[in-house]
């Protein structure tokens, strides 16, 4: 082909379609519509943030529209005018005419994205996006419209109307886009029989996944082949159709059709082979999608002669959502494979359940199916999924029962290679005995122990339940890195600890206390969780053990316990002040989803107004994005010498603490519930809610111990399934699993484990919301002081009237009584009809000045829609009327002035 050639036909077709304002008013419709799909969903709000996931989903669907606008008039408007005749007859090649042509509708689309860069710019504006992730999103919509193109022009080639050309454009568009599952799922029940065949077919030629999967900035190159595919096929079909207009040769469409159900053929089995490659690009800022360097050096340093093994096991069907886990785990395999060469022997099982693979995995390493929700042939049904893997070396395993969505396998993975390939630690010269219950040992990993409190991490019975207890997530997961031990609280301890994790240390007795205590002293590491109020404990309140729950009168007698020990005298050690009757609480919530949760819920992301919410110069908690604590206590320090206070995550500025009693409410049967009338006045200052102390002792206190309770390993694994709270992820097993290691002196895996997509918030609007916060606070504050001022008036005022009565002289006792108890009852009448009015005028003030910050924030919300919306098309807009005042200008000039009516000369009337 001759790139001359193709040139001239390029720019005449690209040229001639923005020589008219028409195309620039197309322009402007396109951006529009992008516009309307980004900002105008609720979702964009809802989940808040500065990315292009909205209009991600409904992109595809804008493509039916645009693209059979671009390449309807490429053949028939040729057509509808003659001019086609002329090309054909020109010493132009075919080829050169398609390409020409499709290049110029090419160029057109690739005009219509540049124009819609300014949704980047908005977001800029806004928030902090992603231009990684940015990139990656324009480039499937690239590669998107460049492979719809070139089935676009099929459309307009079999036809000379321009409407006709748009609706056969639009139905051909179609089928890349919608034959996947949901064209199945619409066939009717009497062809039930062919949904299989569809559904086979979808994940073949299906369009959307492979887009999907490149907006989530990793570029695979099969995805790349396979819209290449699409385009080099329909443009031979577009060189096919060409050719028969030119040439009237018998069989010569038999001819043509065979080589292209040919080419057809090979292009599949091309994209079928090159599919199975793990290669892709990484455009994502946190490089998610690429191994580390310190799996790079996990890996080298697996010693050849002693290989790692990993076994995995994983169904050949997985439904929809878990399609990209899956593809992930088996690219991810592949490239350790590669990198480790002898050093890792990889083999990848596929399995089915009631297989010998299935019995196999059961039996040798514990992987049994997980049960998930698909949606198949229309139904909605469970089916039985293996996506797990054995990581072996010598007698040593590690076993991922599961990879679920939200796990990072990368992460899973150089874990268990590097746990079952470490070399024989020695152990410390105090090493003792260890406690009693300890599994067998294994001398390449660092012992952590787990001291026994009412928090049962290990799994027991609890006696005033009579039921069993589970182990807790946290000692699992631990297992999967250390050996876990149990420590008894009353002793001994093992002396070659690298850690001892202590949580609820408060419901330890004296004796057993004194015994952390004289550990905590010899400065060896501990981990300590601690809380005014966990949620999932009974009975197990700090705040309540100063002082002893009430009991229901009428229940059965309880048996006497043994006092609980006085944990004040660990704070002093520490060189902390922590006050047990006091829960912290925080305005900040990023999350307009979760908006109605209680302030006792804190949320702490590096965006809560706080000077450093996460430390930044702490390895343990630098990097993290967003924490939730439950009901958390705070501490500060006493200023101990020799003790150093380091704070690690700390509330915003709208906070402050609240009385255990202020918080619940307790009845006469001593059932607890919330008080809905506490009063929240911010303090003005950062509330420490976890920090590290050195000198003296060597320990990481956490004033919360919900903050790894079971449901966030969930949340960890599969992520919220609450509507619009999809892409929350906290880092609360994170945090504590760094600082083991951080305690254990282990940092390998800090920075591994920190790796993960960045919450990239609306930044200006939650800065706007803050300011909202903090005058909500301060109305609520002054409406309630308003309150207690007058209803202090009253009292006085009822007192002051008793005394009167009292001072009147020449009235006996019993009449001053009389009329005393008289006036008591008519003025606390008017007291309760006066407290009962201030307290509705404190809360219509309290949600007026809700509701007026929320019409506010709605405020804001629509100025970002609207200016979103109709700015970015401006400059298209802006362009088209310049073109069309130039076009009407030389179109003037060029015809004589006595055609024109109203013209310069005597042709006007």
């Amino acid at each position: 082909m001759r790139p001359r050639v193709i040139g001239s036909i390029f720019r005449r077709d690209f040229v001639g379609y923005f020589s008219s304002p028409t195309g620039y008013l197309f322009i402007t419709v396109f951006i529009l519509l992008s516009g309307f799909a980004l900002y105008w969903r609720d979702d964009f709000f809802r989940d808040n943030l500065a990315n292009l996931n909205t209009l991600n989903g409904l992109f595809p669907t804008l493509l039916l529209f645009i693209i059979p606008a671009i390449s309807m008039s490429a053949w028939a408007d040729e057509r509808r005018q003659g001019v086609d005749e002329i090309l054909l007859t020109l010493p132009v090649r075919d080829s050169e005419l398609v390409a020409g042509k499709y290049l110029a509708a090419l160029g057109i689309y690739t005009v219509c994205l540049l124009f819609s860069l300014s949704h980047v710019v908005f977001l800029s504006i806004y928030g902090s996006p992603d231009p990684g992730l940015m990139l990656a999103n324009y480039f499937a919509f690239w590669c998107l419209g460049a492979a719809l193109l070139a089935v676009g022009m099929v459309g307009s080639i079999v036809t000379d109307n321009l409407t006709v050309g748009f609706i056969l454009g639009a139905l051909f568009c179609a089928v890349p886009i919608y034959c996947d599952e949901r064209l199945a799922r619409a066939l009717p029940d009497w062809l039930g029989f062919l949904r299989p065949a569809f559904e086979a077919a979808g994940k073949g030629i299906g369009a959307v996944p492979r887009f999907e999967e490149m907006t989530t900035g990793a570029i695979p190159f099969s995805s790349l082949l396979y819209f290449a595919a699409i385009a080099a096929v329909m443009l031979y079909l577009n060189l096919v159709l060409v050719a028969r207009r030119r040439w009237s040769v018998p069989l010569f469409g038999a001819h043509v059709g065979l080589r292209a159900a040919g080419a057809l053929v090979a292009l599949a089995s091309l994209v079928v082979m090159i599919g199975r490659s793990p290669a892709r690009v990484d455009l994502t800022a946190e490089r998610l999608h690429s191994l580390s360097q310190v799996t790079h050096e996990i890996v080298r340093g697996v010693n050849p002669g002693n290989p790692v093994y990993i076994q995995a096991y994983i169904s050949p069907d997985v439904p929809r959502g878990y399609a990209e886990t899956r593809a992930n785990l088996i690219n991810l395999l592949r490239e350790y494979a590669a990198l480790g060469g002898d050093r890792i022997r990889l083999n990848v099982i596929e399995t089915r359940r009631y297989t010998d693979e299935a019995h196999e995995a059961e039996e040798k390493f514990g992987i049994v199916p997980v049960k998930l929700v698909d949606e198949r042939g229309g139904r909605t049904e469970e089916v039985d999924v293996f996506l797990g893997a054995a990581v072996t070396c010598g007698a040593d395993e590690v076993v991922t029962p599961f990879f679920f969505r939200n796990l990072s396998i990368e992460y899973e993975l150089t874990r268990s290679i590097r746990t079952v390939s470490r070399p024989p630690a020695a152990p410390p010269a105090s090493a003792g005995t260890d406690a009693p219950g300890d599994e067998r040992a294994q001398p390449n990993r660092l012992k952590v122990g787990i001291l026994e409190t009412d928090a049962k991490v290990n799994g027991g019975f609890d006696m005033s339940s009579f039921r069993s207890l589970p182990e807790w997530e946290l000692a699992r997961e631990l297992k999967h890195q250390y050996e876990v031990v149990t420590v008894p609280s009353k002793g001994p301890y093992p002396g070659d600890l690298a850690v001892l994790v202590a949580i609820l240390p408060s419901s330890l007795p004296q004796p057993d206390l004194d015994q952390l205590l004289a550990y905590v002293r010899r400065g060896k590491p501990v981990l300590l969780l601690d809380d005014p109020f966990p949620l999932d404990i009974q009975g197990g309140a700090a705040s309540e053990k100063e002082r002893g729950a009430p009991r229901n009168p009428f229940g059965p007698p309880q048996q006497p316990q043994e006092p609980k020990g006085n944990i004040n005298d660990l704070m002093v050690l520490a060189g902390l002040r922590w006050d047990t009757a006091v829960i912290a609480w925080d305005k900040f919530n990023p999350h307009p989803a979760l908006s109605a949760v209680d302030p006792e819920i804190v949320f702490v992301t590096p965006g809560n107004g706080a000077r450093e919410a996460f430390n930044p110069h702490e390895l343990t908690i630098s990097g993290l994005q967003e924490m939730v604590f439950l009901f958390p206590g705070c501490i500060e320090p006493r200023g101990t010498p020799g003790v150093n206070f380091t704070p690690l995550i700390t509330t915003g500025k709208n906070s402050g603490g609240l009385r255990y009693d202020e918080v619940l409410a307790r009845d006469f049967f001593g059932r607890t519930s919330f008080n809905p009338a506490r009063r929240h006045v911010s303090e003005g200052r950062d509330l420490t809610l976890a920090a590290r102390i050195t000198g003296t002792v060597n320990m990481i206190f956490i004033a919360d111990v919900d903050v790894i309770g079971s449901q966030f390993f969930a949340m960890r694994r599969e992520g919220l399934r609450r509507a619009g709270t999809e892409h929350i992820q906290f880092d609360n097993v994170t945090f504590v699993l760094n600082c083991v290691d951080q305690l254990a002196g282990d940092e390998t895996f800090i920075e591994l484990r920190k790796r993960r997509r960045a919450h990239r918030v609306l930044d200006a609007l939650e800065a706007e919301r803050r300011v909202f916060d903090e005058q909500q606070l301060k109305e609520q504050k002054e409406a309630e002081d308003r309150a207690e001022a007058e209803l202090k008036r009253a009292q006085e005022h009822l007192s002051e009237e008793v005394k009167k009565i009292e001072a009147r002289e020449g009235l006996d006792e019993t009449t001053k009584e009389i009329m005393v108890a008289q006036k008591q009852q008519v003025e606390q009448k008017l007291f309760d009809q006066k407290k009962q009015q201030t307290e509705d005028e404190k809360e219509r003030r309290i949600n007026e000045s809700r509701a007026r910050a929320n019409r506010e924030i709605e405020r804001i919300q629509n100025r970002i829609r609207r200016s979103g919306t109709f700015v970015p098309p401006l400059p298209a807009l802006l362009v088209g009327a310049l073109v069309a005042m130039l076009r009407w200008r030389r179109e003037r000039g060029l015809a004589a002035g006595d055609r024109w009516v109203g013209g310069r000369t005597g042709g006007g009337a």
